[in-house]
């Protein structure tokens, strides 16, 4: 695949969006399967937080319910039951894990905001 007609860049087991680099204060990318599981819900707690290590230190996720409750995060953690995640503070990554929902990721550059769902 030519990942850059399409606006993306692969660097190992990482996609990232081309037109966001320019935003140096932001990292960005999804993770591949090859990576391996990335979710505590569906696997062993030391083998995903080893995965999740080799990808990024001080991850955020959070588990789906559907709804319209949006957390704004200080610090990375574990946030059950919301649908979107916001945040302004540096170093910290928002991950979404996503199975039938088409993941959102919004970049506000003005303000240094970032926000998944």
């Amino acid at each position: 695949m030519n990942w850059a007609e399409h606006n993306l860049v692969k660097t190992g087991d990482v996609i990232s969006v081309l037109p966001w680099q320019e935003f140096e204060w932001l990292k960005q990318g999804y993770t591949l399967a090859s990576v391996g599981n990335m979710s505590f819900r569906f696997g062993d707690r030391e083998v995903v937080q080893d995965a999740r290590d080799r990808v990024a230190p001080n991850w955020t996720t959070m588990q789906q319910v559907h709804g319209n409750n949006v957390e704004i995060v200080d610090g990375g953690s574990e946030h059950p039951e919301t649908d979107a995640m916001i945040t302004d503070k540096a170093g910290i990554l928002l991950t979404l894990v996503v199975a039938d929902s088409v993941p959102l990721i919004f970049v506000d550059p003005f303000n240094l905001l970032v926000a998944g769902a």
